[in-house]
């Protein structure tokens, strides 16, 4: 009886670890390419090209980010390097060079990044999408097919689509 329970009992872990690896790179595979920037919701507004563009960049254990908006006067743009690691069940990315210009047309300054550190994220399916969560909804990235968007506290921030051969 005993024997029956062990059996069993590796049988499910062996099935559960299994099952991990495939979420793992069903993630990879949500997150790693190139994409386009098709929305930037700031203040209010929706911005989509030429008023914002950026490329995001996923691939080989580098993050690479550079986005332009312009909005009333004032044009930003951003520009950061990083890494990124998966485990089973999370993403952990950050910048080791992030900058963000502001130009009002009087001047140009220069600015940190949104933070400092990493960002760890636990991966969740749900249907067809692929979430990547942190803090509990605080930070997501939601993947459905060619396109993900990334919330801050539950709304929407920007919408990007995959470009290239992925």
């Amino acid at each position: 009886m005993n024997l029956k329970i062990w059996i069993v009992t590796v049988m499910a872990l062996m099935l559960a670890t299994a099952v991990q690896a495939a979420d793992s790179s069903q993630a990879k595979a949500a997150i790693e390419g190139a994409w386009q920037l098709e929305e930037w919701h700031t203040d209010g507004e929706i911005l989509r090209p030429p008023q914002a563009e950026g490329r995001f960049s996923v691939r080989d254990g580098v993050v690479m980010v550079l986005m332009h908006r312009d909005l009333k006067g004032t044009r930003k743009s951003n520009y950061g390097y990083g890494t990124y690691t998966f485990n089973d069940d999370s993403w952990t990315y950050g910048y080791d060079r992030y900058v963000i210009f502001t130009d009002n047309g009087a001047s140009v300054t220069a600015g940190p990044g949104p933070f400092d550190g990493k960002r760890t994220f636990q991966i969740k399916y749900d249907g067809n999408k692929t979430i990547f969560d942190n803090d509990n909804g605080h930070w997501v990235f939601v993947f459905e097919g060619d396109t993900f968007t990334y919330f801050d506290k539950g709304k929407p921030v920007r919408k990007w689509r995959r470009i290239g051969n992925n």
